[in-house]
Protein backbone atom coordinates (compact mmCIF):
# COMPACT_ATOMS: atom_id res chain seq x y z
CA UNK A 1 0.00 0.00 0.00
CA UNK A 2 2.38 2.45 0.51
CA UNK A 3 4.77 2.06 -2.32
CA UNK A 4 2.04 3.45 -4.44
CA UNK A 5 0.87 6.62 -2.63
CA UNK A 6 2.92 9.97 -2.45
CA UNK A 7 1.72 12.04 0.33
CA UNK A 8 4.26 14.71 -0.20
CA UNK A 9 1.31 17.28 -1.89
CA UNK A 10 -1.18 16.77 0.38
CA UNK A 11 -2.65 19.13 2.69
CA UNK A 12 -3.26 17.02 5.41
CA UNK A 13 -0.80 13.47 4.89
CA UNK A 14 -1.81 12.22 8.17
CA UNK A 15 -5.59 12.41 7.26
CA UNK A 16 -5.00 11.30 3.96
CA UNK A 17 -3.28 8.33 4.85
CA UNK A 18 -5.86 7.30 7.40
CA UNK A 19 -8.73 7.22 4.87
CA UNK A 20 -6.52 5.37 2.58
CA UNK A 21 -6.22 2.73 5.19
CA UNK A 22 -9.53 2.68 6.02
CA UNK A 23 -9.73 2.17 2.38
CA UNK A 24 -7.86 -0.34 1.82
CA UNK A 25 -9.34 -2.95 4.48
CA UNK A 26 -13.03 -1.49 3.68
CA UNK A 27 -15.05 -0.47 5.74
CA UNK A 28 -16.71 -3.53 7.88
CA UNK A 29 -13.07 -4.76 8.11
CA UNK A 30 -11.72 -1.36 9.17
CA UNK A 31 -14.65 -1.36 11.76
CA UNK A 32 -13.51 -4.55 13.29
CA UNK A 33 -9.84 -3.92 13.38
CA UNK A 34 -9.83 -0.35 14.37
CA UNK A 35 -10.95 -0.98 17.97
CA UNK A 36 -8.30 -3.49 18.59
CA UNK A 37 -5.19 -1.70 16.76
CA UNK A 38 -6.15 1.28 19.08
CA UNK A 39 -5.68 -1.56 21.93
CA UNK A 40 -1.85 -1.53 20.85
CA UNK A 41 0.43 1.41 22.62
CA UNK A 42 3.80 -0.66 21.65
CA UNK A 43 4.85 0.59 17.88
CA UNK A 44 6.55 -2.31 16.94
CA UNK A 45 3.93 -4.02 17.45
CA UNK A 46 1.45 -2.04 15.96
CA UNK A 47 3.57 -1.83 12.78
CA UNK A 48 4.20 -5.52 12.83
CA UNK A 49 -0.12 -6.30 12.71
CA UNK A 50 -0.28 -3.57 10.25
CA UNK A 51 2.20 -5.64 7.78
CA UNK A 52 -0.02 -8.42 8.62
CA UNK A 53 -2.77 -6.45 6.48
CA UNK A 54 -0.74 -5.33 3.98
CA UNK A 55 -0.27 -1.73 5.70
CA UNK A 56 3.09 0.15 6.07
CA UNK A 57 5.23 2.55 5.71
CA UNK A 58 4.30 6.08 6.63
CA UNK A 59 0.09 5.25 7.20
CA UNK A 60 1.00 3.11 9.89
CA UNK A 61 2.56 6.27 11.59
CA UNK A 62 -0.62 7.94 11.29
CA UNK A 63 -2.80 5.53 11.94
CA UNK A 64 -0.89 4.75 15.09
CA UNK A 65 -1.30 8.28 16.23
CA UNK A 66 -4.79 9.17 15.20
CA UNK A 67 -5.35 6.11 17.59
CA UNK A 68 -2.62 7.77 20.46
CA UNK A 69 -2.15 11.31 19.13
CA UNK A 70 0.37 13.15 17.06
CA UNK A 71 3.90 12.80 18.21
CA UNK A 72 3.14 9.29 20.00
CA UNK A 73 4.99 7.65 17.37
CA UNK A 74 8.28 5.86 18.97
CA UNK A 75 10.57 5.34 16.00
CA UNK A 76 13.64 4.29 18.23
CA UNK A 77 11.37 1.30 19.38
CA UNK A 78 11.60 -0.10 15.46
CA UNK A 79 15.01 1.20 14.49
CA UNK A 80 17.07 -2.32 14.12
CA UNK A 81 14.27 -4.17 12.08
Amino acid sequence: MHSTIDYGKSPSPAFDAVEDVRDWLGAERYAKIAPEMAKLTNCKAFAMYCSLTGISGFPVKAWYESFHGQGSWKQEELDGL
